[in-house]
């Protein structure tokens, strides 16, 4: 399962059972509080059997570490606390650009703007995860 965090929607991935195509899910609109926010992603790894939870990190465009990033690899920890004991492994993945390339698919499949806006995040977190899953490919 991958997850965009935003400040004011988290996308949330699949991927099919054999790991190889991910798919969006959903968008949870973040709430400010960042208790339930992660309940809500702990309810959704639970739903969907997740074995692994895939953070998406939004480096800075050189590849470093701004506030940003710092902010999701808190929530990485906070995650790895409420999942790893489940049996769900989390790990984080470059995130940069991911909504761009989301909405230029969306645009080229001739979605019109109104309706990317509803769901970019979990095309941003699709992006993400299918990402991850290809580097995976290697490690099979």
């Amino acid at each position: 399962m991958g997850v965009d965090l935003g400040a004011r929607r988290i996308g949330i991935a699949v991927s099919d059972s054999a790991g190889i195509l991910a798919s969006p899910l959903c968008t949870i609109d973040a709430t400010g509080n960042e208790a339930a926010d992660l309940g809500c992603i702990v309810d959704i790894v639970g739903e969907e059997r997740a074995g692994y939870l895939v953070i998406g990190l939004p480096l800075t465009l050189d590849g470093g570490i701004g506030q940003a990033a710092e902010d999701a690899l808190r929530v990485v920890v906070a995650l790895r606390r409420l999942v790893e004991p489940l049996g769900v492994a989390v790990e984080t993945c470059d995130e940069r650009l991911t909504t761009v390339r989301a909405n230029t698919a969306m645009m080229q499949a001739g979605r019109p703007a109104s309706s990317r806006r509803k769901v970019i995040d979990q095309a941003a977190a699709a992006t993400m995860l299918q990402t991850w899953l290809d580097t995976r490919v290697g490690l099979r």
